[in-house]
């Protein structure tokens, strides 16, 4: 009837003891950074996977003291801006070899909007990292 826990769910368990006997503080030393992704949604009356990551983050950050916070934003700037750096040199070598691209497929690909993608490629080929000789754009045939 009832399926024995394993170490994700009890992890999940001892976290929310842990917030509500010592706050975040004492909830980001518990277990629960050891979650793994084999809680699946068995425990998802509880908490769900996509939270685990805000959660942690969260109490993380909450157990930083300000001296530890304040070294740790130039590095989420750094990581930030390495970032878009990788997402731009992706774009570039999604279109190198193709002598046209489909936005829709691309933004697909990307998990992006074709708004966005379309500003993006925009930068770059004004930035001449993409080269372009001619844009066509073909209407649709209803």
């Amino acid at each position: 009837m009832f399926e024995k826990p394993g170490n994700s769910t009890m992890s999940c368990a001892i976290f929310y003891e842990n917030l509500y006997l010592m706050g975040m503080r004492g909830a980001s030393e518990s277990m629960f950074m050891e979650t793994g992704h084999e809680l699946g949604n068995r425990y998802s009356k509880v908490i769900a996977l996509q939270d685990i990551a805000t959660y942690g983050g969260l109490c993380g950050l909450a157990s930083f003291d300000r001296t530890e916070l304040k070294a740790s934003i130039p590095c989420l700037l750094l990581l930030n801006s390495s970032y878009d750096e990788i997402c731009h040199k992706a774009l570039i070598q999604y279109t190198n070899p193709f002598v046209s691209v489909d936005l829709g497929t691309m933004a697909a690909a990307f998990k992006t909007s074709t708004a966005g993608l379309e500003k993006e490629l925009e930068a770059l080929i004004r930035d001449n990292q993409i080269l372009l000789t001619t844009v066509v754009i073909s209407p649709k045939i209803a």
